[in-house]
Parts: structure tokens; sequence; C-alpha cells
């Protein structure tokens, strides 16, 4: 039996939830608001992972037909996609609508991928921001 291979280390599992998914940035101040954002928030990540995850096999079975070695999931299309879709598909009453909202997703998840090559670096450039968000409450998930 084969291991599933993890998509994310637990170093850019959090820059995930911190920058894509912005996870200290809440859309209201009440206790109970921010519980719901940081739970939405957390659930959005983790259904993230499992989609990657079957989205990730389809590119590993087409890799033979591609010019590098290896490609992923490009990541924040991913998560553009799901916070647009997610509420759909679970709220999708009937079993088939939803198999078949699903496979859009992957399918379409699995047309955006990025070649991973290694041994690649870039020097860094130091951006100084005052505010990393802006003094707007973001949008709800």
């Amino acid at each position: 039996m084969a291991v599933p291979r993890q998509s994310f280390t637990r170093q850019t599992h959090f820059k995930a939830l911190k920058h894509q998914f912005e996870v200290e940035n809440f859309s209201g101040e009440t206790p109970t608001v921010i519980e719901q954002d940081f739970y939405a928030t957390t659930l959005l990540s983790n259904m993230a992972s499992i989609i990657e995850q079957d989205a990730q096999e389809e590119v590993q079975d087409q890799n033979a037909r591609r010019k590098h070695d290896e490609y992923k999931i490009n990541h924040n299309i991913l998560v553009g996609k799901l916070k647009n879709k997610l509420v759909e598909v679970l709220l999708e009453d009937d079993d088939e609508m939803r198999e078949a909202m699903y496979r859009r997703i992957v399918d379409e998840l699995t047309r955006h991928i990025v070649p991973v090559i290694k041994g690649r670096s870039y020097p860094r450039k130091k951006q100084n921001s005052v505010n990393k968000y802006s003094k707007n409450k973001r949008r709800p998930l």
C-alpha cells in the first residue's frame, strides 16, 4: 500500500494559513465572529488539503507527457476556487450533483499546475509595510 504524499509541511501550511487564508484577519470584532471565522478558515484549509491531494494524484499520472519531472497544483488557484465553490458543493443535496461539482473543481485544478524546479533560489526583497491588512474588515468566507 502506497503512503499518501503530504501536500504541506508544517511551515508551508502555517504560511498558507497566514497569508492565503488570512487566518488572523477577522470579519468582525466580537468573540463569536472571531471564533466562527477561525473555524471556517480551518475547515476551508483542511478541505483544500484533501482536494489538493486528489488533484495532485491526477497530475502525477499525467507527468510522463510533460517537460519537467515534477509538477504541483497552483495553490493560489486552489484557494480562490474553494472560496467561491466550497459552500455550493457542501450545500448540494443530490449526491451525484455534488460528485460532479467536486470532479469539475479537481479537473480545473489539474489544468493549473506549476513546475517544481529543484535548486532554484533568488534573493529576497524586503518590504516595509506599515499595516499588513487594511483597516476594513475582510469579507466573510
